[in-house]
């Protein structure tokens, strides 16, 4: 959920401002100061939200000690104010197109807000304002019902051409005047017919509710929220840490037998840590117990060397992640410096002028195949038809009756003539072909 965040923020990540919390050592003594958390090292560390509202910035190390290591603890802070301006600036930038899935959705619904980008861009909205769950009306009139109570006793306002307020008075809700002078009127409790929608917003409200608000719980999202606006760019000084670890940690063990005298020497190494706000104070411990390896009683009491231990600091913290840049073009970032140059293209693909050839022999593809689908006349032999008709001299027409008495109509019996005619005159051929052919023989 956390990684959609980054894919939607049209912001430009700032460089690594620090790599870890500062040391110094002198000694024995160790100290750890704050740093400045950014874009590029904010992803060592585990990021919470403590019950004041203070975000905490924890991170792992090691302390290096003679034979070995100890790991610690070191929680930096990010005070409430710093992390309300903070989380005010990054709604400020990636308002308009923040996704949902975001820490700071469930951060607004924690202090009474709603984020919705339903609409497109999202929108800040809170409850109405002085809205109880209740709906009130002055007593012994008919105005409308309104969701506060505030609400009711201005219908008074034209009435008496004063301001209004309202107050707790005898054990019920009344209105006065604003200047407290003239009667009460006693403000009737109704069920309400309806929830009230919700008032528009700001980012500045939402900001001052973070930093008004006392008591947070540990699984509040404003560490998760302050820790995205890091990433999206911001950067906070993390303050006053506190190093934590083992009080001891066992460094060796060792035993060894005197041949001659058949005792066991035992000798134990181990670390002690004092831990004190910033600074941790590391000594070493030596005991050596010799004991009698036959019956195993002590031999003499056990000696004890505590020497102070000089350590070296370092880090054993997750590689950072590398730093998000949103692509150029968004709102709020550059405009991209790379461009197409269209000049040389024609406006008219070289395809497209051969279309209406193509389309035409088509269409005369699919006209043939429907003819020879259906069972119309096909008229494959159209061609031969001549070499059995004889052509006629003239168009045959109708007889017209002299005197208006109408007219007779030969060419049906004149074109079955014609085709009886046009056998005859194929079979005279072809028997007087005949003729001259035996003839010749």
């Amino acid at each position: 959920m956390r990684s959609r965040l980054l894919c939607l923020l049209p912001l430009l990540l700032l460089p690594s401002l620090a790599a870890a919390f500062a040391t110094s050592s002198s000694g024995n003594s160790t100290t750890y100061g704050g740093f400045t958390a950014g874009a590029g090292n904010i992803g060592k560390y585990a990021v919470s939200t403590a019950s004041d509202g203070t975000v905490l910035v924890n991170s792992g190390g090691r302390l290096n000690v003679p034979g070995g290591s100890i790991p610690i603890n070191v929680t930096g802070s990010i005070s409430r104010p710093s992390a309300a301006a903070a989380v005010g600036r990054f709604l400020g930038k990636s308002l308009p197109i923040l996704g949902v899935g975001v820490a700071v959705y469930e951060l607004a619904q924690e202090l009474g807000f709603t984020l919705d980008n339903s609409a497109g861009p999202v929108t800040i909205s809170k409850p109405l304002e002085g809205y109880d769950g209740f709906f009130w009306r002055i007593r012994g009139t008919s105005y409308p019902l309104d969701p506060t109570k505030q609400a009711a006793c201005d219908r008074y306002v034209p009435v008496l051409g004063t301001a209004m307020k309202f107050f707790f008075y005898e054990g019920q809700w009344v209105c006065q005047r604003a200047n407290g002078t003239g009667g009460l009127y006693i403000l009737d409790q109704f069920a309400p017919p309806y929830t009230p929608a919700n008032q528009p917003s700001t980012v500045a409200e939402l900001e001052a509710a973070i930093a008004s608000k006392s008591g947070w719980p540990t699984s509040s999202k404003l560490g998760a929220t302050v820790k995205d606006a890091i990433l999206a760019g911001d950067a906070l000084a993390v303050e006053s840490p506190v190093v934590t670890g083992p009080a001891t940690a066992p460094i060796s063990t060792t035993t060894t037998v005197d041949p001659a005298t058949g005792n066991t020497t035992t000798t134990v190494v181990q670390i002690s840590n004092t831990y004190s706000g910033p600074t941790v104070t590391t000594t070493t411990t030596q005991t050596t117990t010799v004991t009698n390896t036959g019956t195993g009683a002590p031999v003499g009491s056990p000696t004890t060397t505590t020497v102070a231990t000089p350590v070296t600091p370092t880090t054993d913290a997750p590689v950072e992640p590398a730093p998000f840049a949103m692509p150029c073009g968004v709102p709020g970032t550059p405009p991209c410096g790379v461009k197409v140059d269209e000049s040389d293209t024609p406006d008219e693909l070289a395809e497209d002028k051969f279309k209406p050839m193509l389309d035409e022999g088509k269409q005369a593809q699919e006209d043939l195949l429907e003819q020879v689908k259906g069972d119309a006349d096909k008229s494959f032999f159209d061609g031969f038809a001549d070499l059995f008709v004889t052509p006629p001299l003239a168009e045959c027409v109708p007889l017209e009756i002299p005197g208006d008495r109408g007219s007779i109509d030969p060419c049906g019996t004149v074109g079955g003539a014609r085709a009886i005619m046009a056998y005859i005159w194929a079979l005279s051929g072809l028997a007087l072909c005949l003729h001259m052919v035996r003839s010749a023989i």
